[in-house]
């Protein structure tokens, strides 16, 4: 491979013209040199060493999206949001999974700092509180996604939880349903999300007047479609008149829908469902699910503009950013329990009414 020093022999520039052309100041060289330099460019197949000059300007132009795993359409729909913004400012994006395993977490965050990433944006998992510890004194900026960590000193990108089942509950009580089931995840970082959704259940059962009732609340240890499922069988036996239910999420939701079916019980017209996240799984599922949307893309493109405002302008971000969350409604949620008739048209589509914006 030719050197600079070559490549500026063979025009008859100097050293300096060609730099400008390979690093965007082509207005300081001539248009019949720069054309040539951008000739000879091509024709050796030269290209400048972005890891000489990353750590020259100490800006790698590198930023690591740390999540759990894009399995998860959210995920997906983040990183979306991070690579949009990130490729308008000229930089790389790269992907690290950590299957939501602490250790894993940890050789990952290790391994980018010695890689000299300029910025990370994280989903922490549920950690050894050294560990979080030690995350926190990292030098390189680090901002969050989907999940809060203010009070551990760092920046954090995510939904506002609490509201958005505020609205998805007053929904289902709007409809007249007054025994509402849901479960309960343990509290702990990784599953503050879920704490915010269970608070929010609470606080529109108290602003309707309507009394709390542990037996319609089923403990968990995830949102996973396994601990819906087990969740809805053990609500679903106890035959308390539950008439809805809020899932947490929505592969909880379908869970569930899974446990009433094998009971007998038709969503919606036995019991109305709701859900969380507005996952493709909900979407397709028979009937869809009813849920609440995150605007994931948004939360990774205002991750990615901090990022970046961080890196370039030292302009440190604000502690928490929450996203505001959308209200669908689908067939799984049905309609008013008093109402003697219930509209068959479009029973086995996917039709669904979007409220803008939860208040």
């Amino acid at each position: 491979m030719a050197t600079l020093k070559q490549i500026a022999g063979e025009v008859n520039a100097s050293i300096a013209a060609v730099s400008y052309v390979m690093n965007g100041r082509e207005g300081e060289v001539g248009s019949r040199m720069r054309e040539k330099i951008r000739k000879a460019l091509i024709r050796h197949d030269y290209h400048k060493n972005a890891i000489i000059q990353g750590l020259r300007d100490k800006n790698m132009r590198l930023i690591a999206a740390v999540l759990p795993s894009v399995r998860h359409s959210f995920f997906v729909r983040v990183l979306d949001g991070i690579e949009t913004v990130a490729s308008e400012r000229g930089y790389l994006v790269i992907l690290a999974q950590t299957m939501s395993d602490y250790r894993r977490f940890e050789f990952l965050m290790r391994r980018l700092q010695e890689f000299r990433a300029s910025g990370l944006i994280i989903t922490i998992p549920r950690m050894p509180v050294k560990l979080m510890k030690d995350t926190c004194s990292i030098r390189t900026p680090i901002l969050c996604v989907d999940n809060s960590y203010v009070n551990h000193g760092i920046a954090s990108v995510r939904n506002d939880d609490i509201t958005g089942s505020i609205g998805a509950v007053g929904r289902l009580i709007a409809l007249g349903h007054r025994r509402i089931g849901t479960m309960k995840i343990p509290s702990g970082i990784a599953s503050e999300k879920f704490q915010g959704r269970f608070l929010g259940y609470k606080k529109a059962l108290k602003d309707a007047g309507i009394p709390y009732r542990s037996e319609l609340v089923g403990n968990a240890g995830s949102s996973s479609m396994e601990d819906g499922f087990e969740v809805g069988r053990e609500l679903l036996d106890k035959g308390s008149g539950m008439t809805a239910f809020f899932a947490p999420s929505d592969t909880a939701a379908i869970g569930f829908a899974n446990a009433a079916k094998e009971k007998g019980l038709l969503i919606p017209d036995d019991i109305a469902l709701v859900g969380y996240a507005n996952l493709r799984e909900g979407i397709c599922h028979d009937p869809p699910i009813c849920t609440v949307e995150q605007h994931p893309e948004e939360i990774g493109s205002i991750a990615a503009r901090y990022m970046i405002d961080w890196i370039e302008k030292k302009v440190v971000p604000q502690k928490l950013t929450l996203v505001p969350v959308d209200f669908i409604e689908r067939k799984s949620i049905g309609g008013h329990v008093n109402e003697k008739e219930k509209n068959q048209a479009g029973r086995n589509g996917c039709a669904e009414k979007m409220f803008h914006p939860i208040d």
